[in-house]
């Protein structure tokens, strides 16, 4: 069937459609919401690979459209918690009925993550059969990937793996 279920209503909230940002740590992001209604209160949600990074609820100050709809600008600063893929969603729950109404936008990341990592060894050579020491310290919640080779590796002309950003980035993703 079409059209709107009258058990439901025409309750509704939603992101108004907005080219995409792309953002970094730290930034503010502002969002544009829609809605049929005056609502008093959103929760906001913010996942990032299927687990709830942050959650807070806000009170708009909605401005009506001639349209009869109501319009609000949000905003928020982008966690450091943040993968590469993000999302943010909107709740509330409709006044009649209590059912959920939800909408989400992705937030695109910037491919850098500004985590800083150390890595020192305690021998620059080594001989085979040398034991070695390898310390690496990093921030939380950092990924950290290392390759190491030989130059046996590189005689023989086998290809090494090579861990590289691009590889990184989509392990992420």
């Amino acid at each position: 069937s079409s059209g709107i279920n009258a058990e439901y209503g025409d309750q509704f909230v939603r992101f108004s459609k907005e080219e995409p940002a792309t953002y970094n740590i730290g930034d503010t992001a502002t969002f544009t919401l829609l809605s049929s209604k005056r609502m008093e209160e959103l929760f906001m949600v913010i996942m990032s690979k299927g687990v709830i990074v942050e959650t807070w609820s806000i009170s708009p100050d909605w401005a009506e459209l001639p349209s009869g709809l109501f319009e609000t600008e949000e905003s928020f600063t982008i966690p450091s918690t943040l993968n590469v893929r993000s999302r943010l969603l909107v709740l509330s729950a409709h006044e009649s009925n209590g059912h959920i109404m939800a909408d989400g936008m992705d937030l695109c990341m910037e491919e850098f993550l500004p985590h800083t990592v150390t890595f020192t060894m305690n021998k620059m050579n080594a001989q085979p059969g040398d034991n070695i020491t390898a310390t690496l310290t990093s921030d939380p919640v950092s990924f950290v990937g290392i390759s190491m080779s030989d130059k046996a590796l590189e005689l023989m002309r086998e290809p090494c793996k090579l861990l590289t950003r691009d590889g990184t980035l989509s392990f992420l993703r």
